[in-house]
C-alpha cells in the first residue's frame, strides 16, 4: 500500500504539471526531476516535507518526499 506522504506528492507534482516517476535504489517512491531554478517551485508546492538531491555538473535536482 502507498504512503500517504506518497500519494499526496504525487498528486501535487501532478497539479503543477511535473512528471513523477517511480524511483527505486536506497530510497523507493516518487521522484520529480527538475531544473534547479525550479526547485522553490517544487517546495511551494506542496505541503509534504521533501528533501532534494543535485549532483556535481547536472542542472537537475531530484525532489522526494522526506
Amino acid at each position: 500500500m502507498e504512503k500517504e506522504t506518497h500519494a499526496r506528492f504525487r498528486a501535487d507534482m501532478a497539479t503543477v504539471g511535473y512528471i513523477v516517476r517511480e524511483y527505486r535504489g536506497q530510497y523507493t517512491g516518487p521522484v520529480a526531476v527538475v531544473d534547479r531554478e525550479e526547485l522553490q517551485d517544487v517546495l511551494q508546492s506542496t505541503a509534504v516535507k521533501v528533501r532534494w538531491d543535485d549532483f556535481i555538473g547536472r542542472t537537475d535536482v531530484v525532489v522526494y518526499p522526506a
